[in-house]
């Protein structure tokens, strides 16, 4: 009777806690997670205590394990976890860009030798939450000189989801320039924009620099780089960068 009690009122907690959850929150995932253990952990635990320690202790655990729920249901000890959100920067029309520094090490590090020397190939990823058309004219710049169309580009993922464009990068190209610059810009003008996963960057993290955008013929900046503004964890931009 002890088992099955904790066990329902437990459950019952996880049940009321379904409707003081905040706003855009999905309550029953929560509720099912509580569940889980609630089924199928607590009433072994609780068992045990009662066969090895005696009624007393098993009721003692038993009603530890309400506390715990209603103390879980209102918060205590619980970890902030952050919304998820889409973040990307549209290509819409002429003279839209993003760019990225990419640090590389050294080129005489041995660390780096040894990688080229094992790499059957090596490329840029580039993210979009849907494939490039050919006729929107994105480009794809490397360091200044090479350009290619980025539809052009062998594309992983499915043609209605976010996916990365495969940029072949040649031990030359890479060594040439540190660090290196990648760009990807709009040339033609109509059709639907295309959209470049990335976010805004953490200045609190080393090595945060290097991602700019500019928008139709204004200069490059470094701020304000998605399309919708990134909210803050605990008062920081989440750490997040165009790819």
């Amino acid at each position: 009777m002890v088992v099955l009690a904790a066990t329902a009122a437990v459950v019952a907690i996880a049940l009321l806690g379904t409707r003081a959850v905040a706003s855009g929150i999905d309550p029953w995932s929560r509720f099912w997670g509580i569940t889980f253990f609630a089924v199928l952990i607590w009433p072994i635990a609780i068992w045990l205590t009662g066969r090895l320690a005696g009624r007393t202790a098993q009721v003692g655990l038993a009603l530890a394990a309400v506390a715990l729920s209603v103390a879980q249901q209102l918060g205590a000890g619980s970890l902030p976890i952050p919304l998820v959100q889409s973040w990307y920067a549209s290509l819409s029309q002429p003279g839209d860009a993003v760019r990225r520094e990419l640090s590389l090490p050294d080129p005489a590090t041995p660390a780096w030798q040894r990688a080229w020397d094992r790499a059957a190939a090596a490329a840029i990823a580039i993210c979009t939450e849907r494939p490039a058309p050919e006729d929107a004219g994105v480009v794809v710049e490397l360091s200044g000189s090479r350009v290619t169309p980025l539809a052009r580009l062998r594309r992983l993922g499915r043609d209605a989801d976010a996916g990365w464009y495969l940029l072949p990068l040649t031990r030359a190209e890479a060594d040439a320039q540190r660090p290196l610059v990648v760009e990807l810009r709009r040339e033609r003008a109509g059709g639907e924009p295309v959209r470049v996963c990335g976010g805004q960057t953490d200045p609190a993290r080393p090595g945060w620099a290097g991602s700019q955008r500019r928008r139709a013929a204004g200069a490059w900046s470094d701020s304000d780089l998605a399309d919708v503004a990134v909210p803050l964890i605990d008062g920081r931009p989440a750490p997040s960068r165009y790819y």
